[in-house]
């Protein structure tokens, strides 16, 4: 009996890892979402406890994360803007040194240079492919942000819906301890996200 619940259990999780593989587009964006709920809920909850509406103070949270996440983008490219020309010159310096060292002929950046015409004829259109590649990936990073914030918002609003809907699914009698067991399961998952953000 026990070795046919074992393989019960582990066909479910095999088939639940599955459905999660084979809809990550959408997987994600809820994971996401819940994790990003998780590490501001205490933010949610102060803004309602100071007598914000609810759609607000979800609205005012999302905007936090747009503001933090474009501001550390922002950061980020402005430091690999100013320092560019730093890692232009070292990598220069390493293709001499490497050259200088080892006696590599034909390797020089000059010779690079000079045989550009042709290395962008032979691989045009690897890198035109390859560009294509990138333009979808992006595009599909956004639309899994906006999706994931879009979420959240919904999350952090309709957060006291979900207990009732913990409720309506259990079986009789034992709402109040799947409701107790998702609380402890969120509580940690919010330990979690404050542990890692800090």
């Amino acid at each position: 009996m026990w070795s046919a619940l074992t393989l019960l259990v582990t066909g479910v999780v095999a088939v639940g890892v599955w459905i999660c593989v084979t809809f990550q587009t959408a997987v994600t964006p809820v994971l996401l979402a819940l994790l990003g709920t998780a590490l501001l809920g205490p933010f949610y909850r102060r803004l309602v406890a100071m007598r914000f509406n609810k759609s607000l103070a979800a609205g005012l949270t999302c905007a936090a994360v747009v503001v933090v996440m474009g501001g550390a983008a922002y950061i980020v490219v402005a430091a690999l803007i100013d320092t560019g020309d730093q890692i232009i010159a070292s990598l220069r310096d390493a293709a001499q040194s490497l050259s200088d060292e080892f006696g590599l002929a034909g390797t020089s950046l000059d010779d690079l240079a000079k045989n550009a015409k042709g290395l962008l004829s032979k691989f045009g259109g690897t890198a035109a492919s390859g560009v294509l590649t990138g333009v979808s990936a992006v595009s599909s990073f956004v639309a899994m942000a906006i999706l994931a914030l879009l979420l959240m918002f919904f999350f952090l609003r309709d957060s006291d819906k979900a207990v009732a809907s913990l409720h309506s699914l259990a079986p009789r009698g034992r709402g109040e301890t799947l409701e107790v067991m998702a609380r402890r399961a969120f509580q940690a998952i919010e330990g979690f996200m404050r542990g890692t953000t800090i």
